[in-house]
């Protein structure tokens, strides 16, 4: 994938470059001719730069605003080349289903609660997944006690992690602060991504060999 911010930092300093070239080169003709065009040109871009400055200082003390962090959650989820499905659901602002290598994440943000974006993905165990897991060494007390640890150090939250298991809930919540950007998201999806893949890895532990091979 491509360096976005690099991209478009290179983009916007080429631009911003070209328009002070250009206006610069625009004021001297105009002062070279002697045009009346000259001041109400200078007071207009006087003007526009001090409310540039004032939309800048907004920006900078409010950052991303909550109201308005959907759209560039649906575009960062396009560039990750995640496939997402919108869903609509009483109590959320927006609700995205989002499959990226064949695992789906949900996507949230809480009409209540705008100050959160959450992540969460859910994985099921039958009946069968626990007589199997319950054979390996450790049993299934060993298996819940090794996805609970590998899990907190990802720093990933879970639910429904007992004996027997039924149903795992994982979840990660991003405050949106000032500094919330597309990396901090694509991060934490990733790291739930991770997570699933984790649980779905332990949760495939084959049922030992009952007769080994004699040496």
């Amino acid at each position: 994938m491509l360096n976005n911010w690099l991209v478009q930092g290179l983009i916007t300093n080429w631009l911003s470059s070209g328009i002070v070239i250009l206006g610069g080169l625009l004021l001297a003709a105009l002062k070279g001719t002697q045009s009346p065009l000259l001041y109400p040109i200078l007071y207009g871009l006087g003007g526009a730069a001090l409310i540039l400055m004032c939309l800048l200082m907004v920006r900078r003390l409010y950052g991303v605003m909550p109201a308005s962090i959907e759209p560039r959650i649906r575009f960062w989820l396009d560039q990750i080349g995640a496939s997402t499905k919108t869903v609509v659901i009483p109590g959320a602002k927006f609700l995205y289903e989002a499959t990226l290598n064949g695992k789906t994440i949900l996507v949230a943000q809480d009409e209540k609660d705008q100050k959160y974006i959450d992540l969460r993905a859910n994985i099921n165990f039958s009946e069968d997944d626990n007589k199997r897991l319950a054979t390996v060494q450790g049993g299934l007390d060993g298996i819940v006690r090794v996805m609970r640890l590998f899990l907190a150090l990802m720093r990933v939250g879970y639910t429904g992690l007992d004996s027997p298991i039924k149903s795992v809930g994982l979840f990660k919540r991003l405050p949106i602060t000032r500094d919330f950007n597309e990396e901090k998201f694509v991060d934490a999806f990733f790291s739930v991504e991770a997570a699933v893949n984790l649980v779905l890895t332990i949760a495939s532990t084959p049922a030992p060999d009952k007769n080994p091979a004699s040496d």
